[in-house]
């Protein structure tokens, strides 16, 4: 089960990495995180703040709110999203390191084995085969069958036994599959801790067309991210 809090109607998950805390991807990804998550309740002290002073109008009200989120939260932001990057980056480069497990010279069963694999996966209807290729319904032996031998031996495309050989990568080094995981799952989390700073400042007033003055970047690549958060969102929802 999924564990994690609500912040503005919004599902964010809780850190759950700190067993890796060792490793430089995680810790720099949990300080960015929980920094993230910090700036949710400065926003709404900020808020309250702003909305106190009566030597301020509304305009005056708005540019020093914009001073703040430029200042003070655009930074932490800004070093969230890079911590999130360098996390899926590493993890795609754990992932181009790892090997497929190799069949012994000896392992004539195994090889028997893997050539009637082929030979069903050949014979099977092609909707059936594509259908579980893009579900990654295989055990490890299919998995190994398909990827040891070129892409029409089992009846697939090329793209998708490049598919087949990356679980079969993932399958043959389980734990640097968990720590790969992990990796992506630890940038989500920061991804959607930034999501929830994004709409406490929308909350206070900053419209999305806004932000890309208000942070600094291009309003393309913040509503972007918010896509992408969302997609995380929906994710984490789905397995809860």
């Amino acid at each position: 089960m999924k564990h994690g809090m609500m912040i503005n109607g919004r599902y964010v998950p809780t850190w759950k990495f700190e067993h890796r805390r060792g490793q430089e991807h995680f810790g720099v990804a949990e300080r960015e995180y929980r920094a993230a998550i910090g700036l949710v309740d400065a926003i709404v002290a900020k808020t309250g703040e702003i909305a106190r002073d009566r030597n301020l109008s509304d305009v005056g009200r708005k540019a020093a709110f914009q001073n703040f989120v430029s200042g003070a939260v655009a930074p932490i932001i800004k070093n969230a999203r890079a911590a999130s990057k360098a996390a899926r980056d590493r993890g795609s480069q754990r992932h181009g390191e790892l090997l497929p497990a190799r069949r012994g010279k000896d392992d004539l069963a195994g090889a028997i084995l893997a050539g009637e694999i082929r030979a069903h996966l050949r014979a099977m209807d092609p909707a059936k085969r594509n259908a579980r290729i893009a579900v990654g319904a295989f055990s490890a032996d299919e998995l190994q069958a398909i990827a040891e031998m070129p892409a029409e031996y089992s009846g697939v495309s090329e793209e998708q036994r490049a598919k087949v050989l990356g679980q079969a990568v993932l399958a043959a080094n389980p734990e640097a599959a968990k720590e790969i995981s992990d990796l992506g799952e630890a940038a989500d989390a920061v991804d959607l801790a930034v999501r929830a700073v994004t709409l406490e400042i929308e909350k206070a007033g900053v419209k999305r067309s806004e932000l890309a003055e208000v942070l600094g970047e291009p309003v393309e690549t913040i509503l972007g991210r918010l896509r992408e958060a969302e997609r995380a969102d929906d994710h984490d929802q789905s397995a809860a």
